[in-house]
């Protein structure tokens, strides 16, 4: 079938080349280090490519892009929710990090006392 517009392209299809459009400019913005793969940004476009493609799937079914698609949805959760605990820590520390010096010097102080043996 040839399609000499994109209104001549079914809307699904059209989705799904959004999707694959998606796939290309993450991989674009890694390469270019515009994002790292630690980003949530990058799990985040990962999971739209492949809702994207997943939803075109319904169109014209493709059992290995199917199972494709849910492996990349699956690994882009998993990511977005163990960057968020990450990320929760990493804020953790930093609240940690605002208690005076002093504080943490006479706390490590006391410690060293209490663990030195007497003569």
């Amino acid at each position: 079938m040839a399609f000499t517009s994109f209104s001549d392209v079914p809307p699904l299809q059209l989705v799904g080349l959004a999707g694959a459009c998606t796939y290309i400019v993450n991989y674009i913005l890694i390469t270019n280090r515009a994002i790292t793969t630690e980003s949530p940004v990058f799990f985040l476009n990962n999971l739209l490519a492949s809702t994207l493609v997943m939803i075109s799937l319904a169109d014209a079914f493709n059992m290995a892009t199917a199972l494709i698609q849910v492996f990349w949805v699956a690994v882009s959760l998993w990511g977005l929710t163990s960057r968020s605990h990450i990320g929760r820590s990493a804020r953790r520390d930093r609240a940690r990090r605002r208690i005076p010096a002093t504080f943490h010097h006479q706390r490590r102080l006391r410690n060293v006392t209490r663990s030195t043996p007497s003569p």
